[in-house]
C-alpha cells in the first residue's frame, strides 16, 4: 500500500492501535475528555530524534456499514513548539497537517468503504476539508468523498442515511 505522506522530512502519518496512548493530552486539551478508543485512529508524528516521536495531529476513521465515518481531529499546539522553525514554517506555507492525515486516510482506507463522510462546522477545517477531497453535501455540515464511481441515487441514498444519524 502506498499511502499519502506529507513531503516533510521527520514527519510520519500511521495507524494506531490506541488513540489515548498517543494523544489523550492533546485530545483533553481540545475537547475537555478522553480520546476515542474505537475505531481506526491515524496520527502524524515529528521525528523529534530516532527514539523520540511528538504527536502532532491526530484524525479517526470508523466503519459506518459500508462508509467511513471521519471525525475527532485535532492538531497538537504545544508539540508543535517541538519542531524546528524552518519545518514548522513549510507545514504552514503548505496545505498543513490536517490536510495530509486525511489524504492519507482516503488512500489507506479506499478499499475499506464506497465514501467517507464527516461533520465539520468549523470554518478553517471546512476550507482545508474541501481541499483534501470531501465535498459538500445538502445538509449542513455534512460532508463527503465519494472516491468511487457510483450512481447519483445511490450517492443520495448513502447521504440522506447518514445524515440520519445526527452528529457523530
Amino acid at each position: 500500500m502506498t499511502a499519502v505522506q506529507p513531503p516533510f522530512e521527520d514527519i510520519l502519518i500511521s495507524p494506531v492501535l490506541s488513540a489515548p496512548y498517543f494523544v489523550e493530552g492533546m485530545f483533553q486539551n481540545a475537547y475537555g475528555h478522553s480520546a476515542p478508543e474505537f475505531g481506526q485512529p491515524l496520527v502524524c508524528f515529528y521525528r523529534k530524534s530516532w527514539d523520540h516521536f511528538v504527536p502532532l495531529c491526530f484524525t479517526l476513521f470508523w466503519k459506518h456499514e459500508e462508509v467511513m465515518l471521519n471525525g475527532g481531529s485535532v492538531t497538537n499546539g504545544a508539540g508543535f513548539s517541538q519542531v524546528p522553525e524552518q519545518l514548522s514554517r513549510e507545514i504552514r506555507e503548505s496545505e498543513g497537517l490536517f490536510y495530509y492525515i486525511l489524504r492519507f486516510g482516503f488512500e489507506h482506507f479506499k478499499d475499506d468503504c464506497d465514501a467517507f463522510f464527516a461533520i465539520c462546522g468549523d470554518e478553517r477545517a471546512w476550507d482545508v476539508s474541501m481541499k483534501a477531497g470531501f465535498e459538500p453535501t445538502r445538509y449542513k455540515h455534512l460532508i463527503v468523498n465519494f472516491h468511487k464511481p457510483m450512481p447519483q441515487w445511490r450517492k443520495d441514498s448513502l447521504t440522506d442515511r447518514i445524515h440520519q444519524l445526527g452528529s457523530f
